[in-house]
């Protein structure tokens, strides 16, 4: 990477923070290079780390060089208003939420009653990385026998992967991606949005 850089002369290195090998050398090219260093945070790496069972010792070190490269970066980029103001509190990090937007005509009034008489529909777009509390819904929607009243669950996934584990029947329709105008017509059609947090 360093020689790369040198050979076509970068004058700074732009670094997604995703994963523990960008993550260690985020600061340590930018330094060598002597290059200023921006960065993008997607995803904290705390539910990497928890979701990867990483060692203690290997989560500080990771952590540490995660802080190291927020304080060095001249900006830091950001997935949510909440995270840059965390990181600048936190860390001092020069931060600057970076949010995806989205055409105002695919804008869709928020649903107010549940859309069918049989079924509760419950919308999920993105990767599953909250495994536990993952697993803890679909234990509970097992537990139910994937119904509440008399209306049957189901469980509509969009995204480019689908890491799912069962050992009883789901009622899941994995919908592989779809652009942003189809994702949200169909989460539109959805009785309860599923979010993750950390």
């Amino acid at each position: 990477i360093i020689a790369y850089g040198k050979k076509h002369q970068v004058d700074s290195l732009w670094v997604t923070l995703q994963g523990q090998t960008t993550i260690r050398l985020a600061t340590r090219v930018s330094r060598a290079l002597n290059v200023s260093l921006l960065v993008e945070v997607w995803d904290d790496p705390v539910w990497w780390l928890k979701d990867n069972h990483v060692d203690s010792f290997s989560k500080k070190l990771i952590m540490k060089n995660f802080v190291a490269a927020l304080k060095k970066a001249q900006s830091s980029a950001t997935a949510s208003w909440a995270m840059a103001s965390t990181y600048h509190k936190e860390y001092q990090a020069k931060t600057v939420p970076f949010l995806p937007s989205l055409k105002r005509k695919w804008a869709m009034a928020p649903g107010t009653q549940i859309h069918y008489a049989d079924k509760l529909i419950i919308g999920v777009v993105g990767q599953l990385y909250s495994t536990e509390e993952w697993n803890s819904l679909i234990a509970a929607l097992d537990f139910l026998n994937w119904k509440i009243g008399d209306r049957k669950v189901i469980i509509r996934l969009l995204g480019s992967y689908a890491n799912l584990n069962s050992y009883r029947p789901m009622n899941v329709e994995y919908l592989g991606y779809h652009s942003q105008e189809n994702a949200v017509k169909l989460m539109a059609q959805a009785d309860i949005l599923y979010c993750q947090n950390i």
